[in-house]
């Protein structure tokens, strides 16, 4: 018998669901050991280590991520990034792990409509655009609440799908329900973007059409320095030097004068997170009826906290770190009940974009995508897009960046630079320049 090693450094791990884990670049690398036994004068492997080690180049070329679509508690729908082989199973794969429900670091604050019994009975076909999902009968019965549930479902999940526009969900007693695919980002062109230019709060869209923003008086009133926005536009999460505020049309809140606060957070149901760098443990989540909420976060160290932003569903919380690598962002998922009042924080991180720089900034994308900020060479910053289950990729740099937002696609991508200037991506790693004397760029939760 002879032994053998290889030295491999890991960057992500995939397991047999398609989930897609980062590794953390601070790991030592790792050591895969083999036995050999002879035959016949031959060398053959007789132990090996379990699993595939590929380089990325290969892997990307056999397997591609796509989205799964689950539910909140409060009934939306968040996407999950998996990764399925490019064969011709991979539909029918997709719906299986879509069967199987979320992965385990997301189960308590996501769920499925389908009951654990729903199996596939035969692989999905696909006839003139139309998805046939053929299920067996012990997945019966459901109520009609449950069944707008899985359309819901269904018509994200396939929305991945080019060639489908349609489905048919079937059981060996005829059709259970049928529906059409939704492609969402269709009708998010035109979201909005925020920025603080002179003494406006201003909204703006891909057109470059802008408008006065209701709070803006308000908001400038209070010599911001961060500012964020809820994603209905009705209120905002206000930093400036004597603490944190939460503004709306009811008025101005100061909810939080802790020493050291990082730029806040708010969510769609009103309630503002604020994080501070005097203690990195305890998250403070406030709304404007005087309800808060202490959360506790695990210690970073000897990492800091940079920043913390909520997902625009507000079913994840990402933290931006300042590490001896440079940055690094985790995320873990947000419990919260019926009505969307927020119950505590998941019960691990997971590392999901890192970069070599200095954290500066970052943005969600939506609920599986994160845009960091971090420092480059010369003054520079670099715009790195990465996210839940997904690789980063770098999208180039951008002279002097101070703060980075964005909504939907890649390319609403907005970058502020020191000289009040703010650029948008062109192509794949090119920056233009489309306002100038812009004091502020404002998150859009």
């Amino acid at each position: 018998m002879a032994r053998g090693k290889i030295t491999v450094v890991p960057t992500a791990t995939v397991n047999e669901q398609g989930f897609l884990r980062l590794e953390n670049p601070r790991n030592d690398p790792k050591e895969l050991l083999f036995e050999f036994v002879q035959v016949d004068d031959q060398w053959r492997i007789s132990s090996a280590p379990s699993g595939i080690v590929l380089d990325r180049t290969t892997f990307t070329a056999i397997w591609e991520p796509h989205p799964l679509t689950f539910l909140t508690a409060t009934g939306e729908t968040v996407e999950e990034q998996r990764w399925f082989a490019r064969d011709t199973t991979q539909l029918s794969t997709a719906i299986k792990q879509l069967f199987g429900g979320p992965q385990q670091p997301y189960r308590e604050s996501l769920h499925s409509a389908f009951n654990e019994r729903t199996e596939l009975t035969s692989n999905v076909t696909v006839k003139g655009g139309e998805a046939i999902i053929e299920i067996n009968d012990s997945a019966e019965p459901y109520s009609e609440g449950q069944l707008d549930l899985i359309r819901l479902q269904l018509a994200g999940t396939l929305s991945a799908f080019d060639a489908i526009n349609t489905y048919k969900l079937v059981t060996p007693t005829g059709t259970l329900l049928t529906g059409g695919v939704s492609r969402p980002e269709l009708a998010s062109e035109h979201a909005a973007h925020f920025m603080l230019s002179g003494q406006e709060v201003l909204s703006y869209n891909n057109s470059g059409i802008k408008t006065v923003h209701p709070l803006s008086a308000q908001l400038v009133q209070l010599d911001p320095l961060e500012i964020s926005i809820q994603n209905s536009a009705a209120a905002a999460a206000v930093l400036n030097r004597d603490g944190v505020h939460l503004v709306n049309s009811g008025g101005t809140h100061l909810i939080d004068t802790r020493p050291q606060l990082r730029p806040p957070t708010i969510d769609r149901w009103g309630f503002v997170w604020s994080a501070t760098a005097a203690d990195q443990a305890l998250l403070q989540v406030s709304n404007a009826s005087n309800k808060t909420f202490e959360f506790a976060m695990p210690s970073f160290a000897p990492a800091t906290v940079h920043g913390i932003r909520l997902s625009p569903d507000g079913s994840k919380l990402a933290v931006m770190l300042t590490t001896s690598v440079g940055t690094q962002v985790m995320v873990t998922e947000v419990r919260r009940d019926a009505l969307g009042l927020p119950l505590g924080l998941g019960s691990s991180f997971q590392l999901v974009a890192h970069s070599a720089g200095a954290p500066i900034d970052l943005a969600w994308l939506d609920s599986s995508r994160i845009a960091i900020l971090s420092s480059s060479a010369g003054g520079s910053s670099k715009v790195t897009v990465g996210g839940v289950g997904l690789f980063g990729v770098d999208r180039g740099i951008v002279p002097g960046g101070t703060a980075i937002s964005g909504t939907w696609r890649t390319n609403s991508l907005r970058v502020l630079g020191g000289d009040g200037k703010v650029y948008r991506p062109q192509g794949n790693s090119r920056w233009e320049q489309i306002f100038s004397d812009v004091n502020l760029l404002i998150k859009n939760n």
